[in-house]
């Protein structure tokens, strides 16, 4: 089967769809962008991808008659399964590898109808402050910043880099005593 995948990366959330050679749509995924389109663009295509091939499972188990009339009850059950499973599985890899903890603080200003937008990010991960850069790479104590300007649904993006050796992060990491 030929499917075309198409991606939408926005500021905020990233959604992808599969259609089929019909123009039929198979599955769609959003995700939140999280400052790093390449990441947010393979989420939301593998929700799209995994979304599609439960259509499919269903569109299949429609024409079994033993099941004909429970499909959505199968389908449904199935579907949360392998949610649970894939579920605990990503838990693990946070146990195991850490998690981060994303800030982000958003100043906006609006004049004639336009406004200024000027957004930092950063993020606690593995009793570190930083933030990605636009690679993947982290960057110890940086802060991601944008500016941008808004008019209506209109999105003008004006800059955007890192901010070296500062912290918007401001409590103590770890599980010191000193901490309390």
């Amino acid at each position: 089967m030929k499917t075309f995948i198409g991606i939408d990366l926005g500021s905020t959330t990233t959604k992808a769809i599969v259609i089929d050679g019909d123009q039929t749509v198979l599955g769609r995924g959003i995700t939140n962008s999280r400052s790093n389109y390449g990441i947010a663009a393979e989420v939301a295509k593998q929700e799209a991808l995994l979304d599609g091939r439960f259509f499919l499972l269903r569109r299949e188990v429609r024409k079994l008659p033993a099941l004909k009339r429970r499909v959505n009850a199968f389908s449904s059950n199935f579907e949360q399964d392998f949610r649970l499973q894939q579920y605990l599985e990503q838990l693990g890899d946070l146990e195991q590898d850490g998690f981060m903890f994303g800030v982000k603080l958003s100043l906006n200003k609006r004049f004639l109808g336009v406004t200024s937008n000027f957004e930092l990010f950063q993020s606690i991960d593995k009793c570190s402050r930083g933030c990605l850069d636009e690679k993947g790479e982290w960057i110890e104590n940086g802060v991601f910043y944008r500016r941008t300007f808004t008019l209506g649904r209109l999105k003008w993006y004006a800059s955007r880099g890192i901010i070296r050796d500062r912290t918007i992060v401001t409590s103590e990491i770890g599980n010191s005593d000193q901490n309390r």
